[in-house]
């Protein structure tokens, strides 16, 4: 993954690639909490990559996010720029 500036309002994806294409779907922490998933916060998988997608972001999205699958992590940093 990569760290990401967005602006307030836009929609966020973060994206996670893996090598095998038959591992477990990913978990998806923020600060080291697992993130919800609901209206606003959406996980998806095509192929080998998985991807956290997060719509009207806000400040409080700002943070680290971390991918985990099958015991292997990958981390980003995302700030949200307020308007």
């Amino acid at each position: 993954m990569v760290d990401q500036t967005v602006p307030e309002k836009a929609t966020l994806t973060l994206e996670c690639a893996v090598t095998k294409l038959d591992l477990p779907t990913a978990t998806w922490l923020k600060k080291g909490e697992e993130v919800p998933f609901d209206g606003r916060h959406e996980m998806c998988v095509e192929g080998a990559v998985h991807r956290l997608v997060i719509y009207d972001v806000t400040p409080e999205d700002s943070g680290e996010y971390t991918c985990k699958i099958n015991g292997l992590t990958s981390t980003a940093k995302v700030l949200v720029e307020g308007m």
